[in-house]
């Protein structure tokens, strides 16, 4: 990345800091100086994009792992990570097209073994057993800047036009082409989608019975989700996941996003 906020940083930019600064919490005016806000943000970048384990994270440059850790969990608590991701979409422009998909991460032995009381236990903290073994899912959908609009996590058995609804409703559709693969080509999303106003622009399956329209060139530019996927997974703590609870690859998962979506666009 470009420019160092100060000598320490390895991750974290001046364009990125002054994107989510104003979600950063207030430093303490009394008592024992907290960590500063950048440095704790640059730490979690540093993870994300090492996939280290936080035990690894420089002592000599950050310092003690558990603290970093803490206020990492905080801010989740706070919500600062999914309201930087929520402002990287807002900056987004109205696109024409938007492609929807998803994306398997391979879930290392490491983030299995979360309390059965843990928060996400409904969703077995979105872990699903595949033919390739444990796994997340991504699902997205991306504009024609390669920025991604809408996100979520589901375990990675389950079939990419379940959570489909969920991830359309999620933002603005009206008069957008919807780019999509035939698991998106159900009737159900397709009533959906032209509830909402869109047209779903994918090709019927083999078996269908009534044929819909199709624009092969249209989609070619379904090519930007897979784009993206390709630039979040250059986050190694994105590209595997390591994370137990579903809440803090979740996070990681928010802020590399949003990271994409910023650095994108003001490039």
């Amino acid at each position: 990345m470009s420019s160092q906020l100060y000598k320490n940083c390895r991750i974290l930019t001046i364009e990125f800091w002054n994107f989510v600064k104003e979600f950063m919490p207030v430093a303490k005016s009394t008592g024992r100086p907290g960590i500063p806000a950048y440095i704790v943000l640059d730490a979690i970048l540093w993870i994300a994009d090492n996939g280290a384990k936080w035990r690894s994270l420089p002592y000599e440059e950050y310092g003690n792992w558990n603290s970093f850790y803490k206020l990492f969990r905080a801010w989740i608590d706070k919500g600062i990570f999914k309201a930087i991701f929520e402002k990287s979409v807002q900056m987004q422009k109205k696109s024409a097209t938007l492609s929807i998909d998803s994306t398997s991460c391979k879930v290392h032995q490491d983030g299995t073994g979360a309390r059965k009381d843990a928060k996400g236990y409904e969703t077995n903290q979105d872990i699903g057993i595949s033919r390739g073994g444990r796994n997340t899912k991504i699902h997205a959908i991306v504009n024609e800047s390669v920025c991604v609009v809408s996100l979520l996590l589901t375990p990675g058995n389950i079939h990419d036009s379940k959570p489909s609804i969920e991830l359309a409703l999620q933002i603005d559709l009206k008069d957008v082409i919807m780019l999509a693969d035939k698991a998106y080509n159900t009737q159900l999303f397709r009533n959906v989608l032209q509830n909402l106003g869109v047209v779903l622009n994918s090709p019927d399956k083999v078996n269908a019975l009534h044929k819909h329209l199709f624009s092969f060139e249209a989609y070619k530019k379904r090519n930007v989700v897979e784009r993206f996927f390709q630039r979040i997974k250059k986050f190694r703590k994105i590209a595997t996941r390591y994370e137990k609870l579903s809440v803090c690859f979740l996070a990681f998962v928010m802020l590399c996003a949003a990271v994409v979506n910023v650095m994108h666009t003001i490039t």
